[in-house]
């Protein structure tokens, strides 16, 4: 928050905090660029209200835009969101605003949402009586594709949908994401819109339900066609949208391909108990998921799990496939799983032992005998090895928590929440009488977890040096230099700016890091370890021991000089 004077305070719920004096906080406003500092009057102290005006304006044209929806949200989700509209001038005013901390948000039909702050994260941070000004969004036009699929004939086919998907990293791997996917109408046309500028893979995916219920065995099958006409995502040509741009000239042919059955049982479905929650976990299936290049994890099918163990997946592709039998629908849980390969023939006798759930107890406890107050805390779980999702559990005011049932396989633990829960950082893990060095333990047999969080994180204020001309404020990241990928991944913290153009950081886990600062940088491609290694010595070293708060300045990479880099790793 601002303080009275000029000082930054960086408060956390145990009323610690850090204090930035007024002669160094004045030396942050010039490393950071005009359009980022709102204009303010004193506050006013006969009224406790707020305020805050601004424009909206097209960031392709610079046309200011009217009838734009403002959205001025609380960071808690208690409290109140105030609402507003822009003139005919693209202007806006939001008043009799409570004091506290907001994101700011714009919505208009045909454009991408928009923020207060572009991809960073920006807070306004209002004190009673704070009357804020000169706010600016641009709000960037969106894009849109639109075509037609065909079948290998070339006549319109509708039993199909075109599926859009983006490059994304994961766990330092780069794969295919889908983003967005829309049915082929009678004359089979589609339309994707709400895109942003970049670049994109588009697939025509057939219905294979329809097929197996309507088409002759005899008759080969369509199969995923990615455009425009490959059968691999990895020769798809991509498609590259400006800002606004539609293109509507998408042809997709649908190959034909041959398809493959796989036949299997289960071992041990007498052993799994019937859920003591029929709606949620009742249903019990194998699912297949395919393994293979850039589309990992994308391309599955599911074939009912029968009463004699049974299962059949009737009409897959050549390629290795996780089969993993699950049981629940909004949350499953893994009963077990095995790798197999098809390789252009039936397979016969899969056989997957399954292994019973079991609930899961647990409780969070600070690391001191202060008071804690764990209101608004949940536990989340992700599986480490399987496709399972993540199961989140709410923490109760005494610390305990429950989850229905875990499958007997091994988990991430994470601590998730929406108020006080981002001042706390999850610092031991105990699984019954075993610590867990790395925040992974697995659920073999009903014992309690405890999960033990701190809230004397690490906590990092400063600016950035060379900032002056952008109109955004940069992406601020803190990475641990840990080699392992996925715990650089979840030990990561992106930095959030308030309206002043000052960043901070709160509940950093004690360790090394190195604190980076990108004009622009595609989405997560820090995760990438030659990424990293190709900007080692960009960033500010720094280390944290426990309840440490720091001040430091971090020099600027721009995009220009990043460019090089992304194209000769391939990151898009």
């Amino acid at each position: 928050m601002i303080a009275a004077g000029g000082t930054i305070m960086l408060v956390n719920h145990r009323s610690s905090a850090l204090q930035v004096s007024a002669i160094a906080y004045s030396l942050l406003l010039p490393l950071t660029g005009p359009s980022l500092l709102p204009a303010q009057t004193p506050p006013d102290p006969s009224s406790t209200e707020c305020s805050v005006k601004g424009t909206v304006t097209d960031a392709v044209t610079g046309q200011r835009l009217r009838k734009v929806y403002m959205r001025l949200a609380p960071n808690s989700d208690k409290g109140t969101a105030y609402l507003g509209v822009t003139d005919d001038q693209g202007e806006f005013v939001i008043q009799h605003v409570a004091s506290g901390t907001f994101r700011l948000s714009a919505d208009k039909q045909g454009y991408r949402d928009g923020h207060y702050g572009g991809d960073a994260d920006v807070e306004l941070r209002l004190t009673a009586g704070q009357n804020l000004s000169d706010l600016h969004i641009a709000l960037t036009p969106q894009a849109a594709v639109s075509g037609r699929i065909l079948d290998d004939d070339g006549e319109p086919w509708n039993q199909a949908n075109a599926s859009i998907y983006r490059s994304v990293l994961r766990k330092g791997k780069r794969e295919l994401e889908r983003m967005y996917e829309e049915n082929a109408d009678d004359r089979g046309v589609f339309r994707i819109a709400s895109l942003s500028p970049g670049r994109y893979y588009l697939a025509a995916e057939p219905n294979s339900y329809w097929e197996d219920q309507n088409l002759p065995t005899s008759v080969p099958h369509h199969q995923t066609t990615w455009y425009p006409s490959s059968a691999e995502a990895e020769t798809a040509t991509p498609i590259v949208l400006a800002a606004g741009e539609s293109r509507d000239d998408i042809e997709i042919r649908l190959r034909r391909g041959s398809f493959f059955h796989i036949r299997g049982s289960v071992t041990g479905l007498n052993r799994i108990p019937p859920s003591k929650d029929p709606e949620i976990f009742s249903r019990r299936h194998v699912s297949a998921t395919r393994i293979s290049g850039l589309v990992n994890g994308n391309q599955s099918y599911t074939a009912s799990l029968h009463s004699d163990g049974s299962f059949e997946f009737p009409g897959v592709l050549s390629g290795s496939y996780e089969l993993q039998a699950v049981q629940g629908t909004f949350e499953s849980v893994a009963l077990g799983e095995t790798t197999v390969r098809v390789d252009g023939q039936d397979l016969d006798n899969v056989s997957i032992g399954l292994v019973p759930p079991h609930p899961l107890k647990g409780v969070v406890q600070l690391d001191s005998n202060e008071p804690f107050d764990p209101a608004g805390l949940s536990v989340s779980l992700r599986s480490v090895d399987n496709l399972t999702g993540v199961f989140p559990a709410t923490v109760r005011s005494d610390g305990s928590f429950e989850f229905a049932q875990v499958g007997a396989e091994r988990y991430r633990v994470f601590l998730r929440g929406t108020s006080s829960p981002h001042f706390y950082y999850l610092k031991r893990l105990r699984y019954g009488d075993t610590e867990s060095p790395d925040r992974t333990f697995s659920a073999a047999d009903d014992q309690p977890l405890t999960v033990i969080v701190s809230a004397r994180g690490g906590r990092l204020a400063g600016a950035v040096k060379g900032a002056t001309e952008l109109s955004t404020p940069p992406q601020v990241v803190l990475i641990p230099d840990s080699t392992d990928t996925q715990q650089r991944e979840e030990g990561t913290h992106e930095a959030v700016f308030d309206q002043f153009g000052a960043f901070s950081i709160e509940a950093i886990a004690p360790g090394d890091y190195h604190l980076y600062a990108f004009e622009k940088v595609p989405d997560d491609a820090w995760e990438d370890p030659d990424f990293l290694q190709a900007i080692s010595g960009q960033g500010v070293a720094v280390h944290f021991e426990e309840g440490d708060a720091k001040r430091d300045e971090v020099p600027l990479i721009r995009q220009s000089d990043l460019a090089p880099v992304l194209a000769r790793l391939g990151i898009e």
